[in-house]
Parts: C-alpha cells; structure tokens; sequence
C-alpha cells in the first residue's frame, strides 16, 4: 500500500506599509517536524507545502530559494506551483544541484492572496532516519526591494523515517554508462516477488518522467539482469531511477543513478525559449571544462542592458539563466556568453 502524506512549510509574508517600504520586507520562512508512520514503505511519498499568508498584491520581480534535504533518506520527485496565489506567474526553474540541495528560482509573478505558494514532492528511499528539511532564501525583488538573506526569518524542522517493510524485489545493482553518446543502464536483483518489471525514469526540468519498461521475472530467487539504452542523449550530467511495479499495480522506487555524456567542444549555448517571448525568456550554457563566464544582454545599439552571470560555472551542468525584459521596450535583443575558452552570441525578439 503506497502512502501520500502532506506537511506544510508556512511562509508568511506581510504587505509594505509606507514605513516598509524604505526599509526590510519581513519574511518568515519554516519547515515542520514530523515523523512518518510506522509501517512505511520504500516509495511512499509526501509532500511539503510552502502557503502564503496576509499577502495582497506584493509584486514578485524574481526570487531564488533552495532548500535541503538527506538525499540519503529521501528522493525529490516534483515541484508544482499554485496559479490562483502567484498569478500572471513567468517562468520557474527547479534544479538538484549538488543532490540535497532543490533550486528555486522565479520570475514575473504577482501574490495575489492567501494559500499554498508550492509544494514539493519527496519519496522515502530508506528506513530509519532522520532527514533535516532547510529553507534558505538567496535573494529577490520584491515590490522594488532588493532582498537577500538579512531580510528572511528562518526556522527549520526535520522529518523522522521509522524502520519500514521489506522491498520484494532485491536490487543488488544499478548503473549508468556511457556509449558513444548512448546511456546504457544496467541492474542486476539477486531475487524477485511479483515482478512485473521496470519503468526507466529520467529526470526532465526537476521531475521524474518515464522514457521506456523493461519486463520483469516475476517471482524468482536466481539472479536476474537487465539493461535498457537510450540513444543520442544530450551533452550534460543526467539522473536515472527504475520504478519497479508488481502485477498487482504497487511499486516501489529505487536509487538514482548519474551519468554525464560529456560536452563537444568547448560549449553549448541553447536558443531562448520562448522565443519571441513575453515579458521573459530562458536559455542554458553546458561547459566543457569549469571557468569564469560572464553572460550579458545587449540592445541593437550594443548597449548592455542585463549582465545575467558573470561568475565561475562548472563542467557538464545545463545552467540554465532567465532574462526578464519586463522594463525593456519590445525589439531584438544579444544574449552573449563570454568564457575563457569561447565568445557566443545568439538572438532573441522580445514583443509586447
């Protein structure tokens, strides 16, 4: 039986009154304790509710948060964002980078009142522990004010796994290889119960989707392996999982694998998307080796009008920007990322 449990991260944020206005917006960020119940099984899954309180019509420019978590314990499956709270929202961008560790990051939005602002999905990936669950906010604008760290009140909670049952299907094995820009998984179980195979997962944009099945054994005590390749798979680190479904429709995840298909050449700069776009767009530079990058956006005229990165990036990471012209005029606007190997541009048509 597959559990799916809710918790609540509370961040209450209060209206700027004129006195606020010129000073610190305060923000109150935290995270529960709670403890799972007894019984539980690898794959359950729970959620952590990030609601917003006393909050009309603060407008959110951008905001980067992250939040932690034991990758040991626990696996994030998805993020999910509430439109009727974070109205004419843009663009959000959820990433696991080191793993532990979930970037969030937003753009065009405006709180439109009281509610769940996001929650986070997680699976239990083993048994008797005790997992922190760390709210951190990085920086934003909000209603004009520049925010960072100084301005969040922040208090953290933890969640507690108990012993749990046995997983039927004995995985003894899982890995990742590259060939010639293939992924081939493979995974060995020393025993099976009801197998009825496996769904390979990859994770695309934070979340975890199927991208094929491989048939089980059913119930065995022989060794079995498996393999499942993936063709022409993109420059970049890449995140596999194997859920594995019995006959009767219950399922249980196991641990993720890496691997990374390394970059050719000295970069890759993908074309904005949206593109033409209103009032923001989004684009992301894989490096071959680690260096300083600096990343700008340029009017027709060759006026910078957005320095968007200017900093160290390191190899094999999709790092992904966001561009938000929202104070700009419509017309065509230079992306361009300078490193110490390259110098690349690309264009992109803002109409309003």
């Amino acid at each position: 039986m597959r559990r799916f449990l809710s918790i609540l991260l509370l961040a209450a944020l209060v209206p700027l009154s004129p006195a606020m206005a010129q000073g610190t917006l305060p923000i109150a960020l935290s995270t529960p304790d709670l403890t799972i119940a007894d019984g539980t099984e690898l794959g359950d899954t729970f959620t952590v509710s990030a609601v917003v309180s006393e909050v009309t019509g603060l407008a959110i420019s951008s905001f980067q948060l992250s939040f932690g978590y034991d990758p040991s314990l626990l696996q994030f499956v998805s993020y999910a964002d509430n439109g009727q709270v974070m109205s004419t929202f843009g663009l959000v961008e959820v990433n696991e980078v080191p793993p532990g560790t979930i970037n969030i990051a937003g753009i065009g939005s405006t709180m439109a009142g009281s509610g769940t602002l996001f929650t986070l999905t997680f699976e239990i990936i083993a048994f008797e522990g005790v997992s922190p669950l760390t709210m951190s906010f990085v920086d934003g604008l909000i209603d004009g004010s520049d925010l960072d760290g100084s301005d969040i009140t922040i208090t953290n909670g933890s969640v507690t796994i108990p012993p749990g049952s046995v997983v039927p299907v004995e995985l003894t094995s899982f890995d990742a290889l590259v060939d010639q820009g293939d992924v081939v998984l493979q995974w060995t179980t020393a025993s099976e119960e009801n197998n009825a195979g496996f769904e390979v997962q990859q994770q695309v944009n934070g979340s975890f989707e199927g991208v094929g099945f491989v048939d089980g054994n059913g119930t065995t005590f022989e060794t079995s392996r498996y393999a499942f390749r993936l063709d022409n798979v993109a420059a970049g680190a890449h995140r596999f999982r194997l859920k594995q479904i019995d006959f009767d429709g219950s399922f249980e995840y196991h641990p993720v694998v890496e691997v990374t298909i390394d970059v050719p050449g000295t970069h890759l700069l993908s074309d904005a998307y949206p593109n033409p776009f209103n009032p923001a767009t989004t684009f992301t530079l894989t490096l071959a080796q680690q260096q300083t990058v600096r990343i700008s956006v340029f009017d027709t005229l060759g006026r910078e009008v957005q320095r968007l990165h200017n900093g160290p990036l390191t190899a094999n990471q999709a790092h992904r920007f966001f561009f938000d012209a929202s104070a700009l005029p419509s017309g065509t606007y230079l992306y361009r990322a300078i490193g110490e190997t390259f110098d690349e541009s690309r264009m992109m048509l803002l109409t309003k």
